[in-house]
Formats: structure tokens, C-alpha cells, sequence
């Protein structure tokens, strides 16, 4: 079988502790027809000279600072490559990956095929977590689930069909990209088996998720359009798209944000008739029906002003 030309793409930002490495899990794939790009977002730290000590192993170049998204998309419009393997400075991608995941891809055209990740702390190496999933449908895990940036393999005129990352985007932008491409009707296939090491630091690990919410909607809004737009709003798609917003909604209501969790939940219910309700447990459904999710939400945001009042006192 022909090998087709894999291009990895790594952005690297101040991360010349860690990209050596990440460079190194690039070039030792088993696979052996690859080009690792590496762009470099206008580092002040040593990063250039860690890519320049790899000479000619690499494709690199460096510019202003535009951020991640932006970066990876230079990548993507210098690659070669058919494939596309995005990669992180500070992660590590398993030997085998690639030559595992190309034939599974081969002759399957609006494909990508994911794999699970583990994720682990930089200063320990413990694993915290190995990231399966946990949908048999391909749709639904996108839509309900966490696909991290390097887990797939991409067709590259997949990436360009739905125009790559969205640069402008603050946040959850492999979450936006990987919803765009699932409502154009690209289909993610898992293959089990761990290929990706995500290395994190302990003070990382402490949330930014309300930053996130505040992305999520509109994310999932233009995901939705895209889905009508391309003709693929299956009832059980639309369902997962609900049940997506519906859990976001919940989730702002904790944390106080009721008018936030009005505009998920409101948008869940034009979106499907079941409101997404089925993203919830049997009692939290029952609580709905019986007196409306306003006054849960509402109830939901008292109980947390009650907490951050007491922890203050405290």
C-alpha cells in the first residue's frame, strides 16, 4: 500500500521545555511517511532554538503572536500532506499512532478517526484520567463528549471543506471544529487504544470552565445552523445538540448564571422537543416537569450564592 504523506502540525508559544519532546514523539512515529511543521506564535523564551537545533527534520517558521488556532491553520495551509495529525508543543504522541491510524482511514472519504488519550501531570507523570469514549455514535460523542486535539487524524480537505479552526474564537475551538465538521457530514469513527499523552500542570487542572461556557452556546448555535444548512438534522442529532445545551444551561445555573442558562435552555427547546431533558437524571426531569426548569435554575443559582456568601464569612 502507498503511504500517503501525513503532515503533523505542532504550534509552539513559550514552550521551550517541553516542544523538544513533542517534536521527538513527531519524528519517532513508526509511520514512515511524515513532515512535521512546527509554527512558532512569537515566543520570548528559547522555543526558536529548540527548533532550529532540529535542522532540516523539520518545517518551521516563526511570526507574530496570533494565538493557537491561528497558528495551526498556517500549518494547515503550508502542509503537503493528504493527512492531517494536529499536535501540541507539550504533548506526546505514541509511536504507533500514525501507523495504526492511516489504513484504518484509507478509502474512507469525510472520515476522521479518533483514539483515547491519557492525560497526565507534567511534574509527576501520574495519569489522571484515560479519555474513552463513551457513545457508540460518532455524532453524539463530538457533540456530548471531549475529542482532544491531537486524538485525530484528519483528512486535509476535510479541514478545508468547514475552513479550519476559527481563530477568533476564545476558547473550546477543537470543540467548534470538530462540531463543524460533524454537521457537514464528516464522520468520526473511534479506534480504541491509547496514542496521545496530554501532559498538564496541577495549577492548569483548576478550571476555566465558566470561560468556556460563555463560548459553548454560541459554538453549538452555529453548529446547529451548519447541521440545517448541510441538510444533516436528524432527530438524533438534534436530540444531541439539546442534551448538550441543556447540561450547559444546568451548568451556568450553578455557578449563578441564570441568564446565560436561559439562552442554552431556550435555545435546547426550539432545537428538539425533548429540551435535551434526557442530559439530566430522572429526578432533575421529574423537577422540570413538575415546576419548570426556570425555577430549578433558579433555585440552582440561590443555593450558590448561599455558598460563595459563606465561604466569604468563613
Amino acid at each position: 500500500m502507498n503511504e500517503p504523506l501525513v503532515s503533523i502540525i505542532i504550534p509552539c508559544y513559550n514552550a521551550a521545555e517541553f516542544v523538544g519532546e513533542a517534536i521527538e514523539s513527531a519524528l519517532g512515529q513508526t509511520y514512515g511517511n511524515i513532515e512535521v511543521i512546527v509554527i512558532d506564535d512569537g515566543s520570548t523564551d528559547e522555543s526558536v532554538e529548540v527548533l532550529r537545533s532540529f535542522g532540516n527534520r523539520i518545517r518551521w517558521e516563526t511570526g507574530p503572536n496570533h494565538g493557537a488556532c491561528a497558528t495551526r491553520n498556517r500549518g494547515l495551509q503550508i502542509s503537503k500532506g493528504q493527512i492531517i495529525q494536529f499536535h501540541d508543543s507539550d504533548d506526546l504522541l505514541h509511536t504507533s499512532k500514525l501507523q495504526v491510524q492511516v489504513p484504518l482511514l484509507m478509502g474512507r472519504e469525510k472520515t476522521t478517526i479518533f483514539c483515547d488519550v491519557e492525560t497526565t501531570l507534567m511534574d509527576s507523570g501520574k495519569t489522571l484520567e484515560v479519555n474513552q469514549p463513551s457513545e457508540t455514535d460518532g455524532f453524539r460523542q463530538v457533540c456530548l463528549h471531549k475529542i482532544t486535539t491531537p486524538a485525530p487524524i484528519h483528512w486535509k480537505h476535510d479541514l478545508q471543506l468547514v475552513g479550519g479552526f476559527r481563530s477568533h474564537l476564545r476558547c473550546a475551538q477543537e470543540k467548534d471544529l470538530h462540531l463543524r465538521m460533524a454537521c457537514s457530514g464528516i464522520e468520526f469513527e473511534h479506534h480504541s487504544g491509547v496514542f496521545v499523552t496530554v501532559r498538564r500542570r496541577l495549577e492548569s487542572l483548576s478550571s476555566s470552565y465558566e470561560r468556556v461556557l460563555d463560548q459553548l452556546t454560541e459554538v453549538y448555535e452555529t453548529a446547529y445552523q451548519l447541521l440545517v444548512e448541510n441538510e444533516q438534522q436528524t432527530d438524533a442529532r438534534c436530540q444531541a445538540i439539546a442534551e448538550a445545551l441543556s447540561a450547559f444551561a444546568k451548568h451556568n445555573a450553578a455557578r449563578g448564571r441564570t441568564v446565560e442558562a436561559e439562552r442554552c435552555q431556550s435555545l435546547a427547546g426550539r432545537i428538539h422537543s425533548s429540551r435535551g431533558y434526557q442530559a439530566h437524571t430522572m429526578l432533575r426531569r421529574f423537577a422540570y416537569q413538575l415546576v419548570g426548569y426556570r425555577l430549578v435554575h433558579q433555585l440552582d443559582a440561590m443555593r450558590y450564592r448561599r455558598r460563595m456568601t459563606a465561604q466569604g464569612a468563613s
